[in-house]
């Protein structure tokens, strides 16, 4: 099953950190982080609600075990410096034997002694920073698929016009029909008004909060990303921009853009609303007229019968 190959991993990766193996330790912790989030997406993909919390169990584990592998790799890059510091290698067979091993674990060979170069590390742990992206990867489908029910595989490749469904669409656009229902018949229930915007503003909060746990979850896997990354030589990090004038500006624009979402948003309800208004006076006006074209046929129908009735009592 998949939780005895997590439990697997994970006393392997014990075992090999007692060992000092710490990259036969990264490569079988990285192994259970798959793994967890593999049966995690696997639980939240089924239409049964985890009234037990299994899935946010596991996302716990995965998060203590992401803290070990950081811890190890912080040694790994804490071996380089001192290493690289003396300006030559350990003699130890043993100490160099477990650095040197391959992604497999077959290759135990002491790596020779050498005064120019630390010990290669990286070319080995190649394999374990493929393991570490995908992992990341799938931290955040995780997230998207828990907090958003976005599933990736429904995403078609280009983007750019897709809009994602909001999780309580269909309620949503209930209480915004609902409504409308209310604006267009004119009611004064001003009661029955504030319940249904009580409820559209709960709605939407909710949407925000969920947003707010996958941007969380986004941030912390690109750190965790970032620092098991470090002990990469080929990787180059591209930070983001430091210059303070420039956060201003950026901070100045979302300011303006909230505000004219916010502009926006109200006048397309000032726009509906006096739709429904004109919508109201049109049929209002329609009503009119036929009870007037009404009242017309009727004295016309009843005006002969009574000049009839009146000629006869002359007679």
């Amino acid at each position: 099953m998949q939780e005895g190959l997590i439990y697997q991993s994970e006393q392997d990766a014990e075992r090999a950190t007692r060992n000092k193996d710490y990259i036969s330790a990264i490569q079988y912790h990285n192994n259970a982080i798959t793994k967890l989030n593999v049966l995690a997406t696997r639980i939240l993909q089924k239409d049964t609600q985890d009234e037990f919390g299994v899935a946010d169990s596991l996302l716990v584990l995965r998060n203590q075990i992401t803290s070990s592998l950081n811890r190890l790799q912080t040694l790994i890059k804490a071996e380089q410096l001192k290493k690289t510091g003396t300006g030559k290698t350990e003699s130890s067979p043993g100490k160099l034997g477990k650095f040197s091993k391959s992604t497999t674990g077959i290759n135990t060979t002491p790596l020779k002694e050498s005064s120019s170069s630390p010990v290669p590390v990286l070319p080995a742990m190649e394999n374990a920073s493929l393991e570490l992206f995908n992992s990341t990867l799938a931290e955040i489908e995780t997230s998207l698929l828990k907090n958003l029910n976005i599933r990736i595989s429904n995403v078609p490749n280009n983007t750019k016009n897709y809009k994602f469904s909001m999780i309580n669409k269909q309620e949503i656009n209930q209480t915004e029909h609902s409504l409308q229902l209310l604006n267009f018949k004119g009611s004064d229930d001003l009661k029955l008004r504030n319940e249904y915007l009580t409820k559209l503003n709960m709605l939407y909060y909710s949407e925000m909060l969920a947003e707010q746990e996958v941007i969380k979850d986004v941030v912390s896997s690109i750190k965790d990303f970032e620092l098991g990354m470090e002990n990469n030589k080929k990787w180059t990090k591209i930070n983001q921009i430091n210059d303070e004038s420039v956060f201003q500006v950026i901070g100045e624009l979302q300011h303006k853009i909230s505000g004219l979402e916010r502009d926006k948003l109200h006048m397309e309800n000032e726009i509906v609303r006096l739709k429904e208004r004109w919508n109201n006076l049109v049929e209002g006006a329609r009503r009119r007229k036929e009870q007037e074209k009404e009242f017309l046929v009727g004295r016309t129908e009843t005006s002969p019968a009574t000049f009839d009735h009146e000629y006869d009592d002359k007679k």
